[in-house]
């Protein structure tokens, strides 16, 4: 009786996450592509790089670290913020000509720290999933464009130790992350550091 009341509470949980992960949307097929593959490369507009970051933002459970060139794109900015509503610590470096719109959305909320490279462009392009430990990085920027027009590229990583390579790689980039920070001021809308960044 009593093994029969422990397995029934077993199958009643797992339909019960079943369910809850249904209508969060979260797709996990390519978080399981990941933990299979190791390395997945996309390139778009050919493949959804954008459904994956919005499938690891999701599921991501302690820290999500941003270095990108522009961040506009609204379903990501979105998914960004409602990251940070269930206690998701949020970090954002990007370059003081992103364009402030969908910017100011993630601003008001204590868990998103957003922050300007103080010096040069920053042109890095790369998340880091501190609970998954994955890194994403590539030529892709977080626009509409970079999905639905251009040619782009964005692999992932699973930077664990089991995976030298990976990990060694989401090492790397975690520590120019902490680099950046290192270099960078409070964000400001449209502040353009010099010339050089008003033209690029």
């Amino acid at each position: 009786m009593k093994h029969t009341l422990s397995h029934f509470i077993f199958i009643l949980s797992l339909v019960v996450s079943i369910s809850a992960y249904q209508q969060s949307g979260l797709d996990l097929s390519f978080i399981d592509e990941i933990n299979r593959e190791h390395a997945v490369d996309m390139f778009t507009p050919d493949d959804n790089v954008r459904q994956a970051l919005l499938d690891l933002i999701e599921a991501e459970p302690k820290h999500i670290r941003v270095a990108m060139y522009f961040l506009i794109d609204p379903q990501i900015i979105k998914a960004l913020k409602e990251a940070s509503l269930r206690d998701v610590k949020v970090d954002i470096v990007i370059d003081p000509s992103c364009p402030v719109r969908g910017i100011e959305k993630l601003g008001d909320d204590v868990r998103v720290n957003i922050y300007d490279i103080s010096s040069g462009i920053m042109h890095h392009k790369f998340i880091l999933f501190s609970g998954l430990k994955v890194l994403g990085e590539g030529s892709y920027n977080f626009t509409f464009s970079a999905q639905n027009k251009n040619r782009e590229n964005f692999s992932f990583y699973l930077g664990t130790k089991e995976h030298g390579f990976c990990q060694k790689k989401y090492r790397n980039f975690s520590k120019r992350f902490k680099q950046l920070l290192g270099h960078s001021v409070s964000y400001e809308p449209d502040r353009m550091i010099n010339q050089e960044s008003a033209i690029a």
